[in-house]
């Protein structure tokens, strides 16, 4: 598996990047088009086996799609498609950190790509769920850009989940969405105590005697 750099550079452009242009309907293909370089990055990290093309290809396709057409089906289906693509690409990390014998950097990038990854996942699946149940997050109108598009807004609130940090100036509605946002909270927690306990052990045992 190749190095991680490539991925967490997409993942910090997502993050950083991504929203200043997104305000803007000009900036909003220059948004989507740092989303199909994470996903390029994505593939390059699990390989071109056939599992990650068949998921790939529609994805890519998916998201170009939404660059030209603001039709709320290609919005959810290139949102499903990423989450489904993300979604493998932290299976394949996790999988391949999780067999490491030795704790080196590369090993260490990947679990830090798998973390942030997962608020992307959990980021996409917010924003199926606001497209499909409109005004289940409260979110405050000066965060939406002029085509209402919560995506910021809502990459936000999931990573601000993720680190149990809890602001509260974006927030789910009720609680059916609340609960998906009390799992990707656990998720994450869980997450950082399993794999650094994991982390800690391999580099005891490579002390030598």
């Amino acid at each position: 598996m190749p190095g991680f750099s490539f991925l967490l550079a997409g993942i910090f452009a997502e993050l950083i990047v991504a929203p200043f242009f997104g305000r803007t309907s000009g900036g909003i293909v220059a948004a989507r088009a740092i989303t199909g370089i994470l996903v390029l990055a994505g593939l390059s990290v699990v390989g071109l086996g056939r599992p990650a093309l068949v998921l790939f290809i529609p994805t890519l396709i998916a998201q170009v799609l939404a660059i030209f057409s603001t039709a709320p089906s290609v919005t959810v289906a290139a949102t499903t498609a990423r989450c489904v693509f993300l979604c493998y690409v932290v299976g394949v990390i996790v999988w391949h950190v999780s067999k490491a014998r030795t704790v080196t950097v590369d090993t260490i990038a990947g679990a830090t790509c798998a973390y942030m990854l997962l608020g992307l996942v959990w980021a996409s699946l917010y924003q199926l769920v606001e497209y499909v149940r409109p005004s289940s997050f409260l979110i405050p109108s000066g965060w939406l850009p002029a085509n209402r598009n919560p995506q910021a807004a809502l990459t936000y609130f999931s990573f601000v989940t993720l680190a149990t940090v809890g602001y509260g100036d974006v927030r789910p509605a009720d609680v059916d969405v609340g609960g998906l946002c009390v799992t990707e909270a656990l998720v994450g927690q869980l997450y950082l105590a399993v794999m650094i306990a994991r982390m800690v052990a391999l580099q005891i045992a490579q002390r030598p005697d």
